[in-house]
Formats: structure tokens, sequence, C-alpha cells
């Protein structure tokens, strides 16, 4: 299937086009996928029918002292110096790369080779004995229609043509009676007339399961691709509804519902909860002097460096205008000040450039906790980081103000 590599909207095996004659594909394309696919599907078989063949071939030789005596030698010269060795040949061959390139005609090699050891057979030997061999023929005409997995017209071809060189030496060799010569021939002709009806119906039937099963498989990839698309575009939905769409930190109702989970964990665990909330000092001066677009890279660019300051385990957001709020599991109140004065320092050296020239950032911090003693009270704890932070502003700005209560 992986070889089709037609337009998405187009999948060439809904209108692949068999011919109702030699049943090849029109579309040249799929003739090959089908091709590679029968002969996935059909290795395994036709191993065991040259196992098979070349097993009954060499067993029938035990019947010919007893049935032609008179050609015994010849018999066994055609059956095992020629016949077996060429179908357990190809049996060894089966097992070579290159023999997926090559198995229909091989097979009908080995159908040719079968069917006219029988017919020399024939040709060799004396009455009664030879109108006996007869039956071989149909036994290979059976295995070209059937186990040896040719197509339609291959089988056939060698089917009929086993068919005519028996006809041959029949009249031209072995003079076979008008009786028996009627009789076999009425046999051969129907037994390859059936044999071609079984063929046809066996192969037609393998090309429809190879469309049904594409076709099921590239509707199956599709709806899978879809299914990923939709779940790919749930997850961004998901993702905007948590997410502030400018600095791609947590949304500040996202980040209350995080300050729940991890406020339910602290009071299981009885670990420290830290909550830091830092403020853009003089952010409206820099909105009305330099526009917002400079506002928003400001805030952008705070959101950048409080991601690289925190810990892993920490959870930033963006919790209004131009505040943000860090929580920090399992972090006392000496491990959040240090993460804050960290924080502090790098926003205080940073500087935004505009065509106005050099903006320079300074921010206000309130940190408060929750040590593992505590009540898990964390309205408080948000008014006490709340008020520690103008705490911070009304001692000057580019401050750090820590809430003990």
């Amino acid at each position: 299937m992986a070889a089709h590599t037609a337009h998405p909207d187009h999948d060439p095996l809904a209108g692949a086009m068999v011919n109702p004659v030699t049943l090849r594909f029109s579309d040249a394309a799929v003739e090959h996928a089908y091709r590679s696919d029968y002969y996935d599907r059909s290795i395994g078989h036709v191993r065991l029918a040259l196992l098979l063949g070349g097993s009954l071939y060499a067993l029938f030789g035990i019947l010919d002292a007893h049935l032609i005596p008179e050609a015994e030698a010849a018999a066994w010269l055609i059956r095992y110096a020629v016949a077996c060795p060429v179908i357990y040949g190809m049996l060894l061959l089966s097992y070579t790369p290159r023999f997926r390139d090559y198995m229909e005609p091989s097979m009908a090699v080995v159908g040719v080779v079968a069917g006219c050891g029988i017919i020399l057979m024939l040709a060799l030997a004396s009455p009664p004995g030879n109108y006996l061999y007869y039956g071989g023929l149909l036994l290979v005409s059976t295995f070209c229609f059937t186990l040896l997995r040719l197509p339609f017209p291959t089988a056939t071809a060698v089917a009929w043509l086993l068919f005519a060189l028996y006809q041959a030496v029949a009249i031209g060799v072995s003079h076979t009676p008008t009786a028996i010569l009627l009789n076999n021939t009425f046999f051969f002709v129907s037994f390859n007339v059936a044999g071609m009806l079984v063929c046809y119906s066996l192969e037609r039937s393998m090309r429809t399961a190879f469309l049904q099963r594409g076709i099921i498989s590239r509707q199956t990839a599709q709806l899978q691709e879809h299914l990923h698309e939709v779940e790919r575009r749930r997850r961004e939905a998901e993702d905007m509804s948590r997410l502030d769409p400018l600095t791609n930190l947590y949304n500040r109702r996202h980040f209350f519902a995080i300050v729940e989970c991890e406020g339910a964990r602290n009071r299981q665990y009885l670990r420290g909860l830290s909550l830091m909330i830092l403020d853009v000092d003089h952010f409206k001066a820099i909105n009305d002097t330099y526009g917002h677009s400079v506002g928003d890279k400001v805030l952008q660019e705070v959101a950048r460096i409080i991601e690289r300051s925190i810990r892993d385990r920490d959870i930033p957001c963006r919790y209004g205008g131009e505040e943000f709020a860090v929580l920090l599991p399992q972090a006392g109140i000496e491990a959040a000040q240090g993460i804050g004065q960290r924080l502090r320092e790098a926003i205080e050296g940073t500087e935004i450039r505009t065509e106005r020239g050099g903006v320079r950032l300074t921010v206000s911090i309130g940190v408060a906790c929750l040590e593992s003693t505590d009540e898990a009270d964390f309205d408080a704890l948000i008014d006490r980081a709340d008020a520690a932070l103008y705490e911070a502003k009304n001692a000057g700005r580019n401050q750090l103000r820590v809430s003990v209560g």
C-alpha cells in the first residue's frame, strides 16, 4: 500500500479498473502494488506447492517399474535429472531477494517442465502403460491453476500448451486409439475449462480483496489523520483557555485552579508553598511614552526572564495587566526570597531597545509563604503576597518584600 503516492484527495484504488480478460489493473502503479502484495501473500503457498509437487513427482517414479518397465530408465532420467531438480531448484531460488521479480515466469517454467516430462514419458512408453500417465497431466494442470499461484493468463497459457503437446504426442507418436484419445481429450478440455473458471474467480477475488484492503487502509489513515487534527485543535483550544496569548504564561483563571491543587497537596504532605507577585515598575509611563507595542515587548521580555529564572517545578502566570505571579511549591520563605531576588536582579539588568532609546526595566516583588504548620488559607496567602508587593512599591520600587504573617 505504501507504494501509492497519489494526491490525498484522489484515491487511485477507488477508481481502479480491471481488464476483464487479463485481470490486470489499468493503473500501472496499482498493478505494481498488487503484484508486490500478491507475492507477500503467496510466497509461502508457492514454496509449499513446490515441495509437494516435487515430492509427488519423485514418488510416482515408484510406478515406472510396474507401468512402463520398457521406459523405466528414461522416465527416471526425466524425473530425477530434469523435472525434480528444476522444481527443487525453484524452491531454493524462492528464498533469494530477486525471486520477487521472477516468481510468475519461474512457476510457468515449473509447470511446463513438469507437464512436458510426463508427455515425454507418454511418448517413450508403450501401451497400455503410456495411457495411464495421462492422469499426471491433469494433476500438473491442477497445480498450474491453483497451487502455483500463477496469474490467470499465464496459467491458461501453460495448461493449453500442455494440452496441445499432449494431442500432438498422442496422435503423432503414441498413436493413441481413437476411443481413448476422445475420452482423454474431452476430460482434458473440460478440466482446463473448469480450471480456468476456478483460477479466474480466485484471482478476481484476490484483486477485489486487495482493492478493498487498500481503500480501507487509506480511509483508516485519513480518519486517523483527521482524529489527530481534531486532537491537535482540541489541545490548542485547551491551551488557549489556559494561556495568556501575549506572554504564553498561564492566565489568572487557570492559575487559581493550580493554586487550589497545589494547596491540597501542601496540606497532604506538609510542605512549604510560597507565592510571589511582581509588578513592572512605571509600566503606565512606558506605555504612554513609547506606545503599547513597546509595552507588549516589555511584558513578553519579563515573562521570558521569569521562565528562565525560576525552577522547573515553579508555576508562572500573567496575573493581570503588568502584574505577574509565580507559585513556588516546596519552597519555604528563604528559598522563595532567594528566587525572587535572582529574578529582580535579572530584570533590573534588562533594557528594551526602541527607536526612541533604551527602556530600563525594574520590578517590585511581594512574597508570602504557607509553612507546613500553617492552615491552608490560600486567599489569605494571596492577600499577604499582594500586601508585600505594595509595601515594596511604597518603599521606592525595584524592591522585594516578604510577608511573614
